[in-house]
C-alpha cells in the first residue's frame, strides 16, 4: 500500500492557518478562546471543542466536518516514512488571532473505544518500523487475536487519488454483495461522515461506521463506494460464496423438501417399530371366555388324576400365551 502524501513545512503551516481561519469564522460573539482536541487511530477519529468567554463561561463548541478533514489531512501530511505520525492534536485559538498547536504520540484518551480494525489500519495507512511503534499500540495489537479479517476500502492512495486493482463485478454479483454488506449488523454505530475521495467536489457523504458478519469486519465506506461508485470488493473471496448462498433474504430458489420418515411420531419422538406379529391393531380387552366343557374320558382310557396324560380340569382353563391388553409391551 502506498504511503500518504507528505507535506513540507510550508504546506503544513498553510493547513494550520486554514484550521485557525475556519475556527475564527465559526466562533460565537464575545469569545475569548477556542480549543479543539483531535484524536485519531487508523480511520477512526474523535474531536471535541469548547469555547471560553470573557466572563469565564465555558461552553461546548461544535466542530465542523471541514475542520475535521483539515486535521486528518495535517496528520497524514506529517507522516514520515518508518516513523509514523502523531495521534493527538490540541489546537488553541486566542482572541484576536493567536494560535497554538500541540501534538504527541501518546495513547489517546478515547471517549469511546475504537473498533479493533482501527489499530490494524493504523500500521497499514502509516507504516512504522518496530522501534517506532508505541508500546501501547504494540500491546493492543499483540492482545488482539481477532477471529475476523479486515476489508480495505481501496488498494492504496496515489497522487491522483485512490488506487484500485480489482476485477469488476457483474450486475447480479454486485447486487448480491450489496445486499450482503447492508444486511450485516453494525459493530460500531455511525459517528459522522468522511470525505468522498471519488467525488470531484470532495463532499462529506461517506458514513463513518463498521459492519461485521462474524468472519469479516469492514468500514461502512465499503458499502457506500460499491453503491455510489461501483467500487468492487477486494481480491479476496469474501463475501462471494456467502453472498450467493445467504445474501438475498428473499431467495427465489425453493428449498428441498425433507424426506418423510416411515416411523410414527408420538410425544415428539419416533416410536419403536412393533414386531411383525403385533402390527395389527390390538383388540379391546374383553372378559375371559368360558372354556368349553370337554367330554369325559372313556372308562377304558381313564387314569388317575395325577397322571401326566390326564386332561386338565374344566375349572382351570388354559391361559393364553400372548396378552393383547398391552400392545406396546407384549409378553410371551
Amino acid at each position: 500500500m502506498a504511503g500518504p502524501t507528505q507535506l513540507n513545512p510550508t504546506e503544513q503551516d498553510a493547513l494550520v492557518k486554514q484550521i485557525g481561519l475556519a475556527l475564527l469564522r465559526a466562533a460565537p460573539a464575545e469569545w475569548a478562546s477556542v480549543e479543539v482536541a483531535f484524536r485519531a487511530i487508523g480511520r477512526y477519529t474523535e474531536v471535541r471543542g469548547q469555547v471560553s468567554f470573557g466572563d469565564d463561561r465555558v461552553a461546548e463548541f461544535p466542530v465542523a466536518p471541514e475542520v475535521v478533514g483539515l486535521f486528518a489531512r495535517l496528520r497524514a501530511g506529517m507522516y514520515r516514512e518508518g516513523r509514523g505520525t502523531w495521534f493527538n492534536a490540541r489546537y488553541q485559538l486566542d482572541r484576536p488571532a493567536a494560535y497554538n498547536l500541540e501534538y504527541d504520540r501518546d495513547e489517546p484518551q478515547w471517549q469511546n473505544q475504537p473498533p479493533p480494525p482501527a489499530f490494524v489500519d493504523e500500521l497499514r495507512m502509516f507504516p512504522r518500523e518496530d522501534e517506532n511503534v508505541p508500546e501501547w499500540l504494540a500491546r493492543r495489537l499483540t492482545a488482539m487475536q481477532p477471529p475476523f479479517r479486515t476489508a480495505r476500502i481501496f488498494d492504496g492512495m496515489g497522487p491522483a487519488g485512490p488506487v484500485l486493482n480489482r476485477p469488476p463485478l457483474d450486475d447480479e454479483e454486485r447486487e448480491q454483495v450489496q445486499r450482503y454488506l447492508d444486511a450485516a449488523p453494525l459493530a460500531l454505530p455511525a459517528r459522522g461522515y468522511d470525505v468522498d475521495h471519488l467525488d470531484e467536489e470532495r463532499r462529506q457523504t461517506v458514513p463513518v461506521a463498521f459492519h461485521t458478519d462474524g468472519a469479516w469486519i469492514w468500514p461502512a465506506a465499503v458499502n457506500f463506494y460499491l453503491r455510489t461508485h461501483g467500487v468492487p470488493r477486494t481480491r479476496s473471496c469474501w463475501p462471494t460464496s456467502a453472498a450467493r448462498s445467504s445474501a438475498s433474504p428473499r431467495s427465489t430458489s425453493r428449498p428441498a423438501r425433507p424426506r418423510r420418515r416411515s416411523s410414527r411420531v408420538r410425544a415428539g419422538r419416533p416410536c419403536r417399530r412393533r414386531p411383525r406379529w403385533s402390527r395389527s391393531r390390538p383388540r379391546r380387552p374383553s372378559s375371559p371366555r368360558t372354556p368349553r366343557s370337554r367330554r369325559s374320558p372313556s372308562p377304558s382310557r381313564s387314569s388317575s388324576p395325577t397322571s401326566p396324560s390326564s386332561p386338565r380340569s374344566p375349572s382351570s382353563p388354559r391361559s393364553p400365551t400372548r396378552s393383547r391388553t398391552s400392545p406396546t409391551s407384549p409378553t410371551r
